[in-house]
C-alpha cells in the first residue's frame, strides 16, 4: 500500500495559545475569514492584536479601514493597547484610509485600490475593517456576493491571510 503524506497546511498564530489550540495552530495561512460581531464586541481589537504579534514575528500586516474608524483614530486608539509598538508602523504594520475612495469613487475603486497595494506590499496578513461597510454601500446583493468571490479569488493569488471584519448584528445573519 502507498501511503502518501499529507501536505501540512501552515497556519498564522493569533498570538493567543489558547485560541491557536483551539484553530488547530492558529488561522491557515491564505484562508479568508469572515470576523463578526456586534459593535464593540472586540472584532478591531482582536485584529490588531493578532497584526502586531505577526509583525513581531517579522510579517508585513496591511489593515484597510473604510467607512467605520479612519485610520488615523484607529492608530490613535490603539496607541493605549499593551500590544501596541510604535516601531513597527510604516515597516511591517501599514495602515490604509479606503474612505474616501469608496465615497468618491466607489466601493470597485476601493478593491482595485486593496488589490494593487497588496500586489506591491505582498503582505502575510490583511484585513479591511469594515468590510459590511463595503458590502452594504453597493445596495445590490449580486454585486455584493461578487464582490466577495472576487475579493477572495485574489487573497488566493496572494496567500494572504486575509480578515473582513463587519458589524453584524444577530437580524443580519437570518
Amino acid at each position: 500500500m502507498n501511503k502518501r503524506a499529507t501536505p501540512r497546511l501552515e497556519r498564522l498564530s493569533t498570538g493567543s495559545s489558547s485560541l491557536d489550540q483551539i484553530l488547530g495552530g492558529g488561522f491557515p495561512s491564505g484562508s479568508v475569514t469572515v470576523l463578526m460581531g456586534e459593535p464593540g464586541s472586540g472584532k478591531t481589537i482582536f485584529t490588531l492584536q493578532m497584526m502586531f504579534h505577526l509583525a513581531r514575528q517579522g510579517n508585513k500586516c496591511l489593515y484597510f479601514a473604510t467607512l467605520s474608524e479612519p485610520a488615523l483614530k484607529v492608530i490613535r486608539f490603539m496607541q493605549q493597547c499593551a500590544f501596541f509598538d510604535a516601531s513597527l508602523l510604516d515597516d511591517r504594520i501599514l495602515l490604509a484610509d479606503l474612505g474616501s475612495i469608496i465615497r468618491t469613487e466607489g466601493v470597485d475603486a476601493a478593491i482595485a485600490r486593496v488589490r494593487d497595494r497588496v500586489e506591491r506590499e505582498e503582505p502575510a496578513f490583511v484585513a479591511i475593517d469594515s468590510f459590511k461597510a463595503m458590502h452594504t454601500m453597493t445596495n445590490d446583493p449580486l454585486r455584493s456576493r461578487t464582490i466577495v468571490y472576487d475579493l477572495a479569488v485574489n487573497v488566493a493569488g496572494w496567500e494572504a491571510t486575509t480578515f473582513l471584519v463587519g458589524e453584524y448584528l444577530p437580524s443580519d445573519l437570518d
